[in-house]
């Protein structure tokens, strides 16, 4: 991948790490080669609800202070939620990629077991942000290793939206996909509908992690 360019403009560097539904690659731009840019690959796939969607000029809803709408119209508005906003996407054969500024800190999946203590802040930052998209009508769906990024002062920022779904709404109507170990099994059940806890059972997953290593599969 090394020298592919991407969105016109972007020239991949170097692979940063690899999630079971993205890579994430260093990259410089054609016209600004000092600066440093995170790209973030996905496959799309016919069968996604979401696929091709973009978080890049989606608008908040009204000014009121709450996220409504479409999850393309709430997209820039889960900023202030901890996610990563990207400035840029593109759709090339196969594959959507979303253009960041740099990441700085790594994903969770790729640290080593943490000390109960830094594992506790880090879950309280991961609850704080679950009640944001809750008290806003929305469950996030994505809590999981390679969807959370800790910096070094431990600060907790989020990869992607796309799987968040709005609260109470039919599985059937947005069918998820799964994260082993970290999707909560009332998730699959007949008329299953997008409840607050399954982020719940997702974060106890990802503290459980933190400290052994092991996921709940």
């Amino acid at each position: 991948e090394r020298g592919k360019i991407v969105a016109s403009r972007f020239i991949i560097q170097s692979l940063l790490w690899t999630g079971p539904t993205y890579n994430a690659y260093a990259a410089s731009a054609d016209d600004a080669p000092d600066l440093e840019y995170t790209i973030i690959e996905r496959r799309s796939s016919d069968s996604d609800p979401l696929a091709g969607l973009s978080p890049v000029n989606a608008s908040q809803n009204g000014g009121s202070g709450r996220v409504s709408g479409s999850l393309e119209e709430a997209a820039s508005a889960f900023e202030r939620f901890g996610l990563f906003k990207p400035f840029e996407h593109a759709i090339e054969d196969d594959s959507s990629f979303l253009v960041f500024e740099r990441f700085q800190g790594q994903a969770v999946a790729h640290m080593d077991q943490l000390d109960e203590k830094t594992a506790r802040a880090i879950g309280l930052q991961l609850c704080d942000l679950a009640e944001q998209f809750h008290r806003n009508g929305w469950v996030y769906n994505g809590f999981e290793p390679y969807g959370i990024v800790v910096d070094a002062d431990s600060r907790v920022r989020l990869i992607g939206f796309d799987r968040a779904r709005q609260l109470m709404s039919p599985v059937t109507d947005a069918p998820i996909y799964p994260s082993r170990g970290y999707t909560a099994p009332e998730l699959f059940a007949d008329n299953a509908r997008f409840d607050a806890r399954a982020d719940v059972y997702a974060i106890g997953a990802v503290l459980q992690y933190l400290l052994t290593g092991e996921s709940l599969s």
